[in-house]
């Protein structure tokens, strides 16, 4: 089992768990990373386990909390977007401008994707949940709303 899943039952790994949770909108995996890995050198400073690398793939592999993991997808679709931006156009040999139509299509399903994942709920437990598992602002179990 990985260090860090097993460290997750600690109250310091709830406060990182919760850290990650809260700032995975406006900060990136290696970011986030890298200030999990000085806390946790911090308080162990000759503890294994919690490298820059392992706290990178555990949050990768392992973090499984949904909007953790929505971040993450949006990240990646929306550098593919950027990506394919630059493809959907191109200047013919005699300067005319040719417009991909297949680049298009599958630029604008990736845009789709992207518009459902906003659509899938309430936006602020996807991206900005202010709780990690258990119960949400109102009281109820996160799973059930």
């Amino acid at each position: 089992m990985c260090w860090l899943c097993e460290y997750n039952k600690e109250t310091e790994a709830k406060n990182l768990t919760k850290f990650l949770s809260d700032n995975v909108a406006n900060m990136g995996t290696d970011q986030i990373a890298q200030c999990i890995h000085e806390r946790l050198e911090e308080i162990d400073p000759n503890g294994e386990g919690h490298s820059f690398e392992q706290v990178k793939e555990h949050i990768l592999l392992h973090v499984v909390i949904p909007n953790v993991k929505i971040a993450g997808i949006i990240r990646s679709l929306t550098g593919l977007m950027d990506r394919l931006e630059t493809m959907l156009m191109n200047t013919a040999e005699d300067d005319t401008v040719v417009i991909d139509a297949k680049n298009v299509g599958i630029y604008l399903k990736v845009v789709n994707e992207v518009m459902q994942i906003y659509k899938t709920g309430n936006s602020n437990r996807l991206m900005f949940s202010d709780t990690v598992g258990g119960k949400n602002s109102n009281g109820a179990d996160d799973a059930s709303t």
